[in-house]
């Protein structure tokens, strides 16, 4: 399988949240058409974190609002970056990864 995503840190760390939170969270490849049919749609990266994307090609995606979800993983995600001991809670041992 080909894939153009990037191992990236935040990327990672989004994963583990999403796991420790027992969220659903799959690595897949998927179609344009499977694109333009998500309910929601996040990007992560070291520049913007973790963005919402709520238009695609000028359409809605789902309802074209921020869903609870990714509030829940952005609220697990500041604080980590507040709170530096949280990072041994989710990665296990002392770790730096923000």
């Amino acid at each position: 399988m080909k894939t153009y995503i990037l191992s990236g840190i935040t990327r990672d760390l989004i994963l583990k949240l999403a796991s420790k939170a027992r969220l659903p969270a799959k690595e897949t490849s998927i179609s344009l058409d499977d694109l333009f049919a998500a309910d929601k749609i996040w990007v992560t990266g070291s520049s913007k974190e973790i963005f919402p994307i709520i238009k695609l090609d000028e359409k809605k995606v789902g309802d074209g609002k921020v869903g609870p979800i990714w509030h829940k993983i952005v609220q697990m995600y500041e604080d980590i970056k507040l709170k530096p001991r949280q990072k041994e809670k989710v990665f296990g041992g002392a770790a730096s990864l923000l």
